[in-house]
This record gives C-alpha cells, sequence and structure tokens, in this order.
C-alpha cells in the first residue's frame, strides 16, 4: 500500500502545512509598505523553510538525529572522505570568496534575495529563500549582505563536491575493494570538480548554480541509495524524491535535466545488461522533464488564467474561481483514478509531492503583489504568471531562423577564407616589386 510510506508521518506533514500557511499569511498581510518589514523578511522565510524540510523529515529514513553518528561510526573512512571534500572545497571558496556583488545576474540575486523581491524569470523562489537566510547571518550590517550571500553559493558547492566523493566512491566500489584506493582516487575525483574552472568561478558568486549543481549531485546520490533498498522501502524514497525534484525546479529549472540520469540509475539494477530498458529509462526521464517544465509549471497557469477569465467575464464568479474550481477539477481526477486503479496510486502519489514541492512559487507571486522596487514582469495575477513561468519575457527565435543564421555564418566565414587565400603576390613584367591584391 502506498499509504504505508506515509505511516506515522501525517504530523510532518500538517506542521508543514501550518508553518507554510503561516509564512504566506504573515507576508500576505505584512503592514509595512512593499513588505519590507519583519514579518516578511525575518519571520516568515524561517517558517517557510521549517515547512519546506518537515515532508522532507517525514519520509525521511533517519527517524532521530541520534541515528547520524551511528552512520558515521559504520563507514568511518567513507564519512572521513565527504568531510575532507567539504572541508577543503569550502576553505578554498571561504578564501577566494567574492567581498561584494559581481558581473551579470549576482547583483540582481543580492538584491532579491535580501529583501525577497521578484528577480527575472522564471524566478528562482527556493535560492532567493535560502539567500534571505543566509543574508540574515550580516545582522543589519547592509555592506556584508553581499559576501553572505556569496558565501551560500560556497557553501552548497561544497556540498556538492561532498556528494560527488560518496558517487565516486560508489562507482568505484565496483572495481576496487580497497577502502584506501577508493579514498584517494575519490577524494581526487571530487577535488578536480572542487577546482575547475568554471565551478569554482560560480562557487564564489551569489548565483544560482551552486546550489542548482548541489541538487543535481544529490539526487543522483538518492537514486543510488534508493536503488540499494528493500522493495518495501522503495515507495518512500521515490516519494521523497518526487517532492524533493519539485523543490529542486524552485532552485532552479535546469536541475530536473538529470532526471533521466536518476531514472537510468534507479532501473539499472533490476534491468542491467537489457539496452531496451536502459533506453527506456531515459525516455521516461525525458518525459518527466517535459511533464514537470510544461504541464505542472506552466500549463496548470494557463489552464487557471482560461477558466477565470471564463468564469469572471461570463458568469460574474470572484476572481481566482478558475484556480479554486481547477484545484477541485485535478482533485476529484485524483481521488477517481485512485480508487479505480490501484497501479497507479504510486505515480499520482509522486505527482502530488512534485506540486508540493512548488510551494515556494507561492511566496513569490505573493511578493509580487505587494509591487517591491525589483518586480520584473509583475507576476501578481494569472494573466502575467503563466509567461513569467514559461519564459516568455525572452525573446525566441523558430528552428528556421536558427537554420538560416547557422548557414549564414558557415557561408561567411566560407568568403573569408577565400578572400584571404586570393591575397597573392604575383611579380610583373615592367614592375618585379609590385604588389597586387584581389579580392573575392
Amino acid at each position: 500500500m502506498i499509504l504505508s510510506a506515509f505511516d506515522n508521518k501525517i504530523p510532518f506533514f500538517i506542521a508543514a502545512f501550518i508553518f507554510q500557511l503561516t509564512a504566506f499569511l504573515m507576508m500576505a498581510f505584512d503592514p509595512v509598505p512593499h513588505g519590507f518589514g519583519p514579518l516578511t523578511l525575518e519571520i516568515g522565510p524561517v517558517l517557510l523553510i521549517i515547512g519546506i524540510i518537515l515532508p522532507v523529515m517525514g519520509l525521511s529514513r533517519f527517524n532521530s538525529l541520534k541515528e547520524w553518528p551511528k552512520y558515521v561510526k559504520t563507514k568511518p573512512i567513507r564519512s572521513a572522505g565527504f568531510i575532507a571534500s567539504f572541508v577543503i572545497s569550502f576553505t578554498t571558496y571561504w578564501l577566494t570568496l567574492e567581498p561584494t556583488a559581481s558581473l551579470w545576474d549576482c547583483a540582481e540575486t543580492i538584491a532579491a534575495a535580501c529583501k525577497l523581491q521578484v528577480p527575472h524569470t522564471p524566478g528562482i523562489p527556493l535560492t532567493l529563500l535560502i539567500a534571505r537566510l543566509f543574508s540574515m547571518l550580516a545582522l543589519g550590517d547592509v555592506f556584508k549582505v553581499a559576501w553572505f550571500v556569496n558565501l551560500m553559493s560556497a557553501y552548497f558547492s561544497s556540498l556538492a563536491v561532498g556528494f560527488i566523493f560518496l558517487i565516486a566512491w560508489y562507482f568505484g566500489s565496483k572495481f576496487f575493494n580497497d577502502k584506501w584506493v577508493l579514498f584517494i582516487g575519490s577524494l581526487g575525483g571530487a577535488l578536480c570538480l572542487a577546482y575547475t574552472d568554471s565551478f569554482w568561478f560560480s562557487a564564489v558568486e551569489a548565483e544560482t548554480y551552486g546550489p542548482s549543481i548541489f541538487f543535481m549531485v544529490f539526487l543522483i546520490w538518492l537514486s543510488i541509495q534508493g536503488s540499494m533498498v528493500e522493495e518495501k522501502d522503495q515507495k518512500r524514497w521515490i516519494l521523497r524524491m518526487s517532492y524533493l525534484i519539485g523543490l529542486s525546479y524552485c532552485i532552479h529549472p535546469m536541475c530536473i535535466l538529470i532526471l533521466p540520469v536518476c531514472v537510468l540509475i534507479w532501473r539499472f539494477r533490476t534491468h542491467a545488461g537489457n539496452w531496451k530498458q536502459m533506453i527506456l529509462s531515459v525516455v521516461l526521464g525525458i518525459i518527466c522533464i517535459l511533464f514537470i517544465s510544461k504541464i505542472v509549471a506552466v500549463d496548470f497557469f494557463e489552464w487557471s488564467f482560461k477558466l477565470d477569465l471564463f468564469l469572471v467575464n461570463r458568469l460574474f464568479f470572484p476572481f481566482y474561481s478558475g484556480v479554486f474550481l481547477l484545484l477541485f477539477l485535478l482533485s476529484g481526477a485524483i481521488i477517481f483514478i485512485w480508487m479505480r486503479h490501484k497501479r497507479s496510486r504510486l505515480m499520482l502519489a509522486s505527482i502530488v509531492m512534485i506540486i508540493m514541492g512548488f510551494s515556494p512559487y507561492i511566496m513569490l507571486f505573493i511578493r509580487s503583489s505587494q509591487l517591491p522596487p525589483i518586480n520584473e514582469f509583475s507576476p501578481n495575477n494569472l494573466a502575467k504568471i503563466k509567461p513569467y513561468m514559461n519564459r516568455e519575457s525572452y525573446p525566441a527565435r523558430c528552428c528556421m531562423d536558427l537554420i538560416l543564421m547557422q548557414k549564414l555564418r558557415i557561408h561567411l566565414q566560407r568568403r573569408l577564407a577565400m578572400s584571404w587565400t586570393m591575397i597573392t603576390i604575383r611579380p610583373l613584367e615592367k614592375s618585379p616589386n609590385t604588389i597586387t591584391i584581389m579580392n573575392a
């Protein structure tokens, strides 16, 4: 039964709902102009983060913090390698951290995170929420806010390096049994990532790439661990991963691009050597990407807007009636399928967990309605939320335009090469020192 995965875990989800609802109400009714009061910037973020973490704890294998030391003692060398990878990389990034804002989007990220404002699409609300917590470490000193937000990238990038060590250890153990060989090899591989130019560059500035890479690596590690658990526990792992996948989209949409790899790892244990199943695993991962990025993230808001447009303009219902009607219809459909098709229950529960992971976007829409100074594209109503989520503020090119541009580039390169080769020095009969230049 799918419900067995929630045994004794319901209080976690009830508490998560209460914490998140309280945080959203505090933000929505903050009396300070533009929502710049303590309810939005101090109390609300803490409550919201607690509400986001509680479902992960409810579906976690560790029921208490007392089991973590036991886990470390059973695998001391591996745990030491993880800690060493994290400490070495974090120390490096700490010493080379940007003291203030860097070029490109970093300044916007710092300003948006400091006051929980609305940056450019697609919003990255969970990144802003975590960055806000790091900015609070400045204790009101606005000259230190940028440094602490930069520290967020360093912290999550270092965690990513640590989990790379664990992943390298896992795959290396398939070929080597000596733990010290695994330790040295995995540590060397993890530090190779830590000191690559592009990774190091993004790890010391206020960008979303540090947290994004951490979530991608963490999802791979969870897929490895989930593929090795007993069948009775796999449903709980799938539900927890589904929730984290939804949260990872709120870090940055690129995080879900790792899903084909996760599905491939998860199914490799039972379908190793079957290339058809391996291809099917990749296809399933791509379908998951399209479902999340198109239906969950975009189409839901488009359907809500169309329903709301009809109900408000034709039937004179209140605003946002379309949202509640769509939620009612989807809930009814899920309940109907749940009761009629038992085999689809795990898939339905996973979809619900993914949608739950999108809850940080509610914060972004609430903040946009309060009209902060940074409010790009103003996604404060259904008409603007859909294009905001679909990143329609960026100019698009059709495939034919891209093909023509590619052909034009190749043609210009060829013409330039021909012109260069036809610049010749030819001796003439009357004037042997004359230089003749022939252009194409």
